[in-house]
Order: C-alpha cells, then sequence, then structure tokens
C-alpha cells in the first residue's frame, strides 16, 4: 500500500514541475498541486494506520472495525535429572464498532516436573468499553482465575468504571482505568469470601522501532483484606506480516497469602504470536 502511494505523490510532483510551457504550468498549478498534497496526506495516514497497528487497544483506540485478534502460543521440555514439560495458551479477540469496543481474553499455563503436574493456571475475562471523547472511556469487565496450586485456587471479579489516555500518539500510549466491583475468591484450604472490591489497572506501550513494541500491563484488584497484582512486561518483535515473537516476564503478587506460600510468583516466558484481522 504505502508503495504504491508513495509514487502516486511522487508522479503528481514530477508532473507539476516539469508541466509545459508556463502558461500549462499556470494552469495545472491549482489541480496538480491539490492532488500531489491530497495524495501525501493519504501517505501520512497510511504511515500512521501502519503505527497504531503495533499498539495496544484499550479504551478502543487502536482497534479497526470489525474482528481482530491472536493466538500466542508457547512450549518448553527438558530430560535429565529432572524432565520438565512447561506450555502456555492464550487467544484474544476483540470486535469494535466505531464507538464501543468488545474484547475476550482466555489463557492456560501448564508445567510437569518428573510426572506430577505442579502448575495449571487459567485465567479468562471480558471488557466493554464505551468511548466518550477526549481521551475518556466507560468499562465493564469479568475476570476469572483459577489456579489449581497457589494459595488463591479461584478468584472471580465483575467489576465497572472509568478510564482515562494520559498518552494517545504514533509511538507511545498509555492509559488508567478504576471502578468499584464484587469480588468472590476461595483458598486452597476451602474459605470463601465474597466482598466488595475495586480494581485498578494501568496500560502502557510504547514502539521502539518497526515491528518491535514494550508493553507494561498492571492489574489490582482488591478486597477487604486481601489484594492480588498482576504485571505483565513484554517485548514484542514482528517476524512476519501475522507472525510476532514475545518475550515477557509476568509477575503475581498476593499480599495476605496462606502459610507456605510466597507472595510472589515469576514467570519468564518466550512465545509465538499469531495475529488476525
Amino acid at each position: 500500500m504505502v508503495p504504491r502511494r508513495l509514487a502516486g505523490a511522487v508522479s503528481a510532483l514530477v508532473v507539476f514541475v516539469l508541466a509545459g510551457s508556463p502558461v500549462a504550468a499556470q494552469a495545472t498549478l491549482f489541480t496538480e498541486g491539490t492532488t500531489a498534497r491530497k495524495r501525501v496526506r493519504e501517505l501520512e495516514t497510511a504511515i500512521r494506520n501502519d503505527a497504531e497497528r503495533d499498539m495496544p487497544a484499550f479504551g478502543s483506540i487502536g482497534l479497526t472495525e470489525g474482528w481482530s485478534g491472536s493466538f500466542t502460543l508457547r512450549a518448553t521440555a527438558s530430560s535429565g535429572n529432572t524432565d520438565a514439560i512447561e506450555a502456555g495458551l492464550g487467544v484474544r479477540l476483540n470486535y469494535f464498532d466505531g464507538s464501543s469496543g468488545h474484547r475476550v481474553r482466555l489463557s492456560y499455563d501448564y508445567s510437569e516436573t518428573d510426572g506430577s503436574i505442579d502448575g495449571q493456571v487459567m485465567r479468562a475475562g471480558y471488557e466493554f468499553t464505551r468511548d466518550f471523547g477526549g481521551g475518556y472511556y466507560a468499562f465493564g469487565e469479568l475476570r476469572s482465575t483459577t489456579d489449581q496450586f497457589g494459595s488463591t485456587v479461584e478468584d472471580h471479579f465483575a467489576g465497572a468504571g472509568g478510564g482515562y489516555r494520559l498518552l494517545a500518539t504514533g509511538r507511545s500510549f498509555w492509559a488508567l482505568q478504576t471502578g468499584p466491583g464484587w469480588r468472590l475468591t476461595e483458598t486452597a484450604d476451602g474459605e470463601r469470601n465474597r466482598t466488595i472490591g475495586y480494581t485498578v489497572s494501568s496500560y502502557y506501550s510504547r514502539r521502539l522501532g518497526t515491528g518491535t513494541t514494550f508493553t507494561n500491563d498492571t492489574s489490582l484488584i482488591g478486597s477487604e483484606g486481601d489484594a492480588a497484582v498482576l504485571n505483565d512486561m513484554a517485548i514484542k518483535i514482528r517476524l512476519r506480516r501475522r507472525l510476532s515473537l514475545r518475550t515477557s516476564l509476568l509477575t503475581e503478587y498476593q499480599s495476605d497469602p496462606l502459610p507456605g506460600y510466597e507472595n510472589t510468583d515469576n514467570t519468564l516466558s518466550v512465545s509465538l504470536v499469531f495475529s488476525f484481522k
């Protein structure tokens, strides 16, 4: 797309400069100059749109109308003194109608050591957003995490609130959102809690170069006596038009785990990401 637009802009400029006699030049000054400027503007828009495709979409920014999304896959295996298997799968689906956005997030992580399962985490989320203009948007969300080997084996949240985009350029993006909600948790010892909760999230992204993007997403879900923080820091490098390599550090923090459990879990992973529109 871009080379053809560039060729069109250059062609228009050449016609303008080489347009026959002075009389002919005066006759074509307005029409050819206008055409050249129009094509240059179209080229700039195309370049801007290509840059925004590498940026994340929160509060509907960065989303093109219709369906889009990605599939993520990672797997590692080792043998010898210790036989270990780790695998992860992620799915992201987006739909945008011009003012409202719908997002679905699913992920599953599995690990096994010497034939015994020692990790099994499933996360699911749905978010609806509605833009109001001026950087403001409203959202409603559902989140669910199941961790068979964690201090909190189930953590479900439903909430709504508002968000604001502090940065939204071709290179950088930063949005903050917060709101109240309802939270249901179950710990490894069988204790269930139903409380009023809250959510605070920060989404940051910066395009480092052509096809390379740095992101850092932080989400906090809290309620009386406990808070869970999830931070996902990643660098994504585009290998082909639809295929990317993503290296990420996922940090999970529990403010009040059960005795014998750590507050923090860290997962470093390298994944293949296939995007579609």
